[in-house]
């Protein structure tokens, strides 16, 4: 199909009464080439409705929906993520566009060659009149570059972004989108824009319609003086390090329960509240890094990834050989020689992992199943990529074999694909647009290691670390979409989690961990295991926690701790289950994970896999780390 001049977004919420009024509007703007994306954030009244029957009438028109309410912030991404255009326009539910407005607008950002333009003239008018005009902003810098210091809106000035403004796609990637921890996306937005280095002009005579005093629209429901400065205090922290230090430590201490006091409009009567050397922080951000250095020279000699590495580069030549057992034993003997090494030769580091050794050797807990677990109603998320579709089938097959417990659903979180899509539907599966959960996706991550993209391996974990945000059960399980259950698992032991200890160490998770909580976990072992049950309560307040501690959303604190020389920064699985371990200790326990990799040519159907291999493994993982072409993808999943 196509590309588009202009994608126009509508994020839609109870609004059945306007959202026509608003649409139509839409062409009256001289344009030819464009389309409508909108989306419905879980309204209750008969928006739905609405949406349906206007894209009935226009061919521009698309339409997709939310499976719950996330706000206006995840609305606008979600829309974005359906454009086909490069520049787009985000239009309210609730408001007008006049005569003109975008052809005039899409003219002058064309002869600016720049990243954004926002509007001249902010008409306000009441209810359902037009004509009832409470009062026109007048936005400054008309015809002119918008600075940085215009957000601040001191001395009478008005920023032309805190209103909707037109911008290409590449800007709202670099920017990262609207924030969605918050009500005051576009405020939130605007602050993103211009801290990235992006420039906007302000559009001269362009006007916009707004409408006033409606209670059902987002800014009213966000204005509200019990979430103002709680939504200021999010927006001005994300951008901390660009205020003095008695800027900083008023936005952080400041009182949001205070409603009789407006934090940014105290912000801005402090006179210099940025920080002397702020404009050299105001760079575009970068898509993606260039080649790094040879791994070897960030990665320490200590490090256990490092020298695992190394290892296996230098035993690959006797490993295709096909003696690979020489691989495996050299490969836990420098694990074990580094665990000693590390944390100051810990006693109690050293006798962990040798009483995990012990305990597989003999098997304990490896045939053990606590049978009232299958009373139990949780729901399975499977994040996958395109390099698992093939395996997606025998996966879940696996699951309903041998997982222990009564499932509700399959969620199968992935990008959208038509025979993924038509795969769920056959099933009775729920599929999930992997950008929908957190309004953005893999590609706003720039985490480039040794010139390799480990973007979708961190955004993996994020998914993974989302499934509160759609599951409908108590606790969900989750497996990795390269593994297969081989022996029966169950997941909850005499009402605690069951997590699985591994020898997969890396000290560069529990530094992960310290960065995200400030304290250790005081941990030994590993709980990677491909494998985990989530609380969605205790899941909630880990996230809350970390985010409240920053100053920012969890996701964003959490891609805080990537490190551009360590292909393995974090890890989620370690990341709640000492979490877990560290506040609620009486909920939760631990048993060995009892797991081998093969290549994927050693893919065989269960039964045969079981046959094979379940005197000594409960879970099989082929990994697999080429990207395969589209086209071959789902071979083996479709059935």
């Amino acid at each position: 199909m196509p590309k588009k001049d202009i994608s126009i977004v509508i994020p839609c919420f109870n609004c059945a009464e306007t959202l026509e009024e608003a649409v139509e509007s839409c062409y009256v703007q001289g344009l030819r080439n464009f389309e409508i994306i909108m989306v419905d954030d879980w309204s209750t009244d008969s928006t739905k409705t609405v949406m349906k029957e206007l894209a009935n009438k226009h061919s521009e028109i698309k339409i997709f929906y939310h499976d719950k309410n996330r706000g206006g912030g995840a609305t606008r991404n979600t829309a974005v993520s359906h454009t086909s255009a490069e520049i787009i326009f985000c239009l309210d539910s609730d408001d007008i566009l006049p005569q003109d407005t975008l052809s005039r607008m899409f003219k002058f950002m064309n002869e600016k060659k720049c990243d954004g333009v926002g509007i001249h003239k902010s008409i306000k008018f009441r209810g359902r009149n037009t004509n009832d005009i409470e009062r026109v902003d007048i936005f400054s810098f008309a015809g002119e570059k918008i600075p940085f210091e215009s957000l601040l809106q001191k001395d009478g000035i008005m920023c032309p972004l805190y209103s909707t403004f037109m911008h290409t796609k590449r800007a709202f990637v670099i920017a990262g989108g609207y924030p969605t921890e918050h009500g005051f996306d576009t405020q939130g937005f605007a602050w993103r824009f211009l801290a990235s280095g992006l420039v906007a002009y302000t559009c001269p005579e362009a006007s916009y319609l707004h409408r006033v005093q409606y209670k059902k629209s987002y800014y009213i429901r966000e204005s509200d003086s019990g979430k103002i400065n709680y939504n200021w205090q999010d927006i001005l922290s994300e951008h901390l390090s660009l205020f003095n230090a008695e800027a900083q430590n008023f936005i952080l201490k400041f009182d949001c329960q205070d409603f009789s006091r407006n934090l940014f409009e105290e912000l801005k009567k402090k006179g210099n509240i940025l920080n002397e050397n702020y404009a050299a922080f105001l760079t575009p951000a970068r898509k993606k890094d260039k080649t790094l250095f040879h791994n070897r020279k960030y990665i320490k000699r200590a490090s256990i990834k490092g020298i695992m590495m190394r290892i296996k580069k230098r035993t690959t030549i006797l490993f295709k050989a096909g003696i690979g057992m020489i691989f495996t034993f050299i490969k836990k003997v420098d694990v074990f020689i580094n665990l000693c090494k590390s944390r100051e030769w810990n006693p109690f580091l050293i006798s962990a992992f040798l009483f995990l050794k012990i305990r597989k050797v003999f098997k304990v807990e490896f045939n053990e199943i606590d049978l009232h677990t299958q009373s139990e109603i949780i729901d399975v998320v499977i994040p996958t990529v395109s390099k698992d579709y093939t395996l997606v089938g025998e996966v879940i097959e696996s699951i309903k074999e041998n997982l222990k417990h009564k499932i509700s659903n399959f969620y199968i979180v992935s990008q959208k694909n038509k025979e993924m899509l038509e795969f769920c539907e056959k099933h009775n599966y729920v599929f999930v647009d992997e950008v929908s959960v957190l309004g953005y996706g893999k590609d706003f991550i720039n985490y480039v290691v040794n010139g390799k993209d480990r973007s979708g391996w961190i955004f993996q974990q994020l998914l993974k670390l989302s499934g509160d945000i759609f599951v409908t059960q108590k606790k969900y399980f989750i497996l990795d979409s390269d593994t297969i259950l081989i022996k029966p698992h169950s997941f909850i032991k005499n009402g605690k989690d069951v997590f699985l200890q591994s020898e997969e160490w890396h000290d560069q998770y529990f530094r992960a961990f310290k960065k995200l909580f400030g304290y250790s976990s005081n941990n030994t072992l590993s709980y990677t295991a491909h494998m985990m049950i989530f609380d969605c309560e205790r899941l909630k307040e880990m996230k809350k926690r970390i985010g409240d501690l920053h100053g920012a959303t969890w996701d964003k604190v959490y891609l805080s701790t990537i490190d551009q020389k360590e292909p393995s920064c974090v890890s989620d699985y370690d990341t709640y289950a000492n979490w877990m371990k560290r506040n609620y200790p009486s909920e939760i326990c631990f048993t060995p994970f009892y797991n081998t990799a093969l290549p994927r040519e050693k893919l065989l159907p269960l039964s045969a896999l079981t046959k094979q291999y379940a005197n000594k493994y409960k879970s099989i993982s082929f990994h697999h780390y080429k990207n395969e072409k589209p086209e071959n993808m789902m071979v083996n999943a479709i059935r």
